[in-house]
């Protein structure tokens, strides 16, 4: 096996290649559970058991863990045989309407569900697509809305998951998409779960201007910033997935207090978390240190304090433009 440097401390590779949920197969494995978690599982097992219908505004720094959860959800969803629709906003918001209703078609195949009639529901949503195509921006947004209800209300428990609702455009389309999600919110039966998804001071802002969608929404959840502990897991959990040697250290070669070090750079962001430990990481490897700890730390982020801000506003930079 070739060499990579790594194994020095035990790893087989470096576990923070991977900043973000959506590059995880294994998302469960790699979640630190917060408190914010708990209240979003008993959200969702109610719509689940069709006890209650549910709107959640989940809001977030970038990287604080909102597409993560969505996956979570996701997962859950298709574990438990719940139908399950997951798209993110972009700044055309017709063909992001467009791919909802082609997500509901592809789901309701990809289930098997057969029979001498075509549901009614199903129809309508194929209309609504090609509906989209013909019409364009000029699409009435009412009619689209309702089509989606109905279908999500056909197939309970079903869950709708919309991500990165701070990328609607600053045009026209964006109240006719807000519009979209007000008259879905107003038709769900029990049964429907809706999740959107975004950054905190702009879904705060889109709230305040747009009072019917506010009054729609049963739950305002932030998720918080990491605590040590939590920093820590996480941490540790990236590291047991490279790690060789079973008696090594949870976190070793990080200390306990190289972590909190850490987590207050990173304001408890678990992405900027692990973009400082895959930057330590590297080039403790390269200086061939024995462990890092909060003078290695120090020391290293320092010397490279100007490289790291290059990294980060181009990480800001990709991020604006996506």
């Amino acid at each position: 096996m070739e060499k990579t440097g790594f194994e020095r401390y035990g790893l087989s590779g470096n576990p923070f290649r991977d900043l973000s949920s959506e590059n995880l197969e294994d998302v469960e494995i790699f979640h630190v559970a917060q408190f914010i978690d708990k209240d979003i599982t008993e959200i969702r097992d109610e719509a689940l058991d069709k006890e209650n219908k549910a709107v959640i505004a989940l809001m977030g720094d970038l990287g604080a863990g909102k597409t993560e959860r969505l996956l979570l959800l996701k997962k859950e969803a298709d574990r438990r045989g719940a139908f399950c629709i997951m798209g993110g906003v972009t700044t055309e918001t017709q063909w992001m309407v467009k791919n909802v209703l082609e997500s509901i078609m592809e789901k309701r195949k990809a289930g098997g569900k057969k029979g001498l009639m075509t549901p009614k529901w199903y129809r309508n949503v194929q209309k609504a697509s090609k509906m989209i195509v013909k019409e364009g921006p000029d699409y009435d947004p009412e009619e689209i809305a309702h089509v989606i209800a109905v279908a999500l209300n056909s197939n309970t428990p079903s869950f709708l998951l919309i991500n990165d609702l701070h990328r609607l455009p600053e045009k026209e389309d964006m109240d006719q998409f807000l519009q979209i999600l007000y008259v879905i919110t107003n038709e769900i039966v029990p049964g429907v779960m809706i999740v959107l998804s975004g950054d905190e001071k702009y879904f705060k802002g889109v709230l305040l201007s747009h009072a019917t969608l506010n009054e729609r929404i049963n739950r305002k959840l932030v998720i918080p910033p990491l605590n040590v502990q939590e920093a820590s897991l996480m941490i540790a959990k990236r590291l047991l997935a490279k790690r060789l040697v079973d008696d090594m250290d949870a976190l070793y070669p990080f200390t306990s207090e190289s972590i909190a070090a850490l987590n207050v750079l990173a304001k408890g962001n678990p992405r900027a978390l692990l973009k400082y430990a895959d930057f330590l990481m590297e080039n403790a490897v390269k200086a061939r240190a024995v462990q890092i700890d909060e003078d290695l730390v120090k020391v290293m982020l320092e010397q490279n304090a100007a490289a790291m801000m290059i990294n980060e506003s181009e990480n800001e930079s990709t991020v604006s433009n996506t």
